[in-house]
């Protein structure tokens, strides 16, 4: 319960040897190579790096799952975006927030990357994250216990 454990086969992390065995047979490839050369999904990493002038830097990183191809509203067309390559931008910011002679106080990179998810990494990540187990504290247990049999038996009486 703890874990969300629905299925103990399945949601527990697989060997090595029975993972692979696992993708070649849920993707119906002919070997594991398969896996780590075919694209599951891209993923959209954006690499933020604020710097301060006398200050702090602070860097954040964040992946969202996309799709390449963007319908251009204005143009009525589909641009498809190129993996693998980075696109920076920088912003910078001055003393009195508009005067661009004044001196800069900070500089905010941005790098942004389309880059390919490989279906042997994809359910990698998604078997590893089984990896990780919750223990209920020993002071929760009879609470836990308690509301269990009332949930069974109040199942039960139906």
């Amino acid at each position: 319960m703890v874990n969300q454990l629905d299925d103990p086969l399945f949601n527990l992390p697989l060997p090595r040897d029975s993972f692979e065995r696992k993708v070649v047979k849920q993707y119906n490839y002919p070997t594991i190579a398969n896996a780590y050369s075919t694209i599951h999904h891209y993923v959209l990493e954006v690499k933020q790096t604020l710097s301060e002038l006398e200050g702090p830097t602070t860097v954040t990183t964040s992946n969202t799952i996309v799709t390449l191809d963007q319908f251009d509203y204005t143009s009525n067309t589909i641009t498809t975006n190129n993996i693998n390559n980075p696109v920076t931008s920088n912003i910078s910011f001055y003393a009195n927030n508009s005067n661009a002679n004044s001196g800069i106080v900070a500089t905010l990179s941005t790098v942004s990357t389309y880059k390919p998810v490989y279906v042997y990494e994809h359910e990698e990540q998604l078997n590893e994250r089984y990896r990780e187990i919750k223990i209920l504290k020993k002071q929760y247990i009879a609470s836990v216990l308690l509301e269990l049999e009332n949930i069974l038996n109040g199942w039960f009486s139906r």
